[in-house]
């Protein structure tokens, strides 16, 4: 997601739950785009591309970093608000397996066309 508008432009899906999130980044978005740098949240603590909070912050200085962090991520955090009312993600997937990343894409869709009416205050 761009952490300006909150829109979804990354999506990488038909993954299960058991796959780390990291693993997932790894052989998609870091692999399609080396040279940028990410931002993400503890569980993608260790990679040299991707922008974390501490885990357990010991200084003012990390604390203080972590502050800093959370002010930007909030807009993805509002993005995935949105994309989990439709409780594709956060529920027990019911129906034929293969419709699921169809399902995902149309949500994301809607939820970026949602964001351009009404954009994430930041």
């Amino acid at each position: 997601m761009s952490i300006q508008t909150g829109l979804i432009v990354w999506l990488n899906g038909g993954v299960s739950g058991a796959t780390h999130d990291l693993t997932i980044a790894k052989e998609g978005i870091l692999r399609k785009y080396p040279d940028k740098i990410f931002i993400g949240d503890k569980g993608y603590s260790g990679h040299e591309n991707i922008v974390t909070p501490f885990k357990s912050p010991q200084s003012e200085a990390e604390l203080q970093w972590n502050k800093t962090l959370g002010a930007v991520r909030v807009s993805v955090e509002h993005t995935f608000g949105r994309i989990k009312s439709f409780h594709c993600l956060n529920t027990k997937w019911r129906h034929n397996i293969l419709y699921h990343p169809i399902v995902f894409q149309v949500i994301t869709n809607l939820v970026n066309f949602d964001l351009l009416f009404y954009p994430i205050k930041a």
